[in-house]
């Protein structure tokens, strides 16, 4: 029983800290700390369980904003080197 409620405890914790990353985009460092909690739990509930929809739900969500932080950070380096704002 104690390891199925440990289980659960951390793959809800994966699938809340994913989802929670994407609304937090605005804020962008937030929103990265978000997505990194929860490919760990993700990883830490397959290491020793096995994977569910809820560890899957997580990966997606933070997957999602780790490609929306990349995709934006190349972006604005290739903007700030067209302006040549680092003089």
């Amino acid at each position: 029983m104690e390891e199925t409620k440990k289980k659960n405890i951390l793959s809800w914790g994966c699938a809340i800290a994913g989802v929670l990353s994407l609304p937090f985009a605005c804020y962008w460092y937030v929103g990265l700390i978000l997505a990194v909690v929860s490919i760990a739990l993700g990883v830490i509930v397959t290491r020793r369980y096995e994977r569910n929809r809820m560890v899957t739900v997580g990966w997606i969500c933070a997957g999602c904003y780790l490609a929306f932080f990349l995709i934006l950070a190349i972006f604005l380096g290739i903007y700030y080197n067209i302006i040549n704002l680092h003089k």
